[in-house]
């Protein structure tokens, strides 16, 4: 029997699979353990990398769960409503509502 490798997480998501090693999240890289970076360099993949870490990982080839492009619109209301209307997906109806100074500098035709 081999023994596999656990399964490298770094958000909270799965802390309670026994299988997957969290890390947690951390603002510099550097603030992890050489051990844990090793754990992070090695992994074929990491789950839940954080909005913060996902286009980094993009960017060495090193792979992800959920993928680099399902955290392009993660806190952003105007693009989820736009992929929604895109992909003509059901959803709540949202508005979007601009403050003065951002009206002011909406060069848009009326």
């Amino acid at each position: 029997m081999t023994n596999t490798p656990n399964a490298i997480a770094l958000e909270s998501r799965l802390r309670q699979c026994k299988n997957v090693i969290t890390l947690g999240v951390r603002p510099n890289f550097s603030d992890y353990t050489s051990e844990e970076a090793h754990l992070i360099r090695n992994a074929s993949k990491i789950y839940y990398p954080s909005s913060f870490y996902a286009d980094l990982f993009d960017a060495i080839g090193k792979n992800t769960f959920p993928s680099y492009h399902t955290y392009k619109c993660v806190q952003d209301k105007i693009k989820q409503t736009a992929l929604f209307e895109l992909l003509n997906i059901s959803h709540p109806r949202t508005r979007v509502f601009y403050g003065k100074r951002q009206k002011k500098n909406d060069n848009r035709p009326l």
